[in-house]
């Protein structure tokens, strides 16, 4: 008899541990996630402060003399 219930008592621990388990990773991971994408989301804003590679417009007063070919 005495196997009987420690049989129920390893199961019981084991369904109680299940939920225990999903319940804690359903709380405890959105706010992990969140917390390490805004961690990874400031460390990309840092390192891009060299995005200037867009087309340059350059003013000039008076056009230059063209060669034969048409360069500059």
């Amino acid at each position: 008899m005495g196997k009987k219930k420690e049989k129920k008592k390893n199961i019981g621990l084991y369904v109680f541990g299940s939920l225990a388990l999903a319940v804690g990773a359903m709380i405890v991971m959105p706010k992990v996630i969140d917390f390490v994408a805004d961690q990874l989301d400031n460390n990309v804003q840092q390192k891009n402060d060299e995005d200037d590679w867009g087309p340059e417009i350059v003013r000039r007063e008076k056009p230059e003399k063209e060669d034969k070919d048409g360069e500059l």
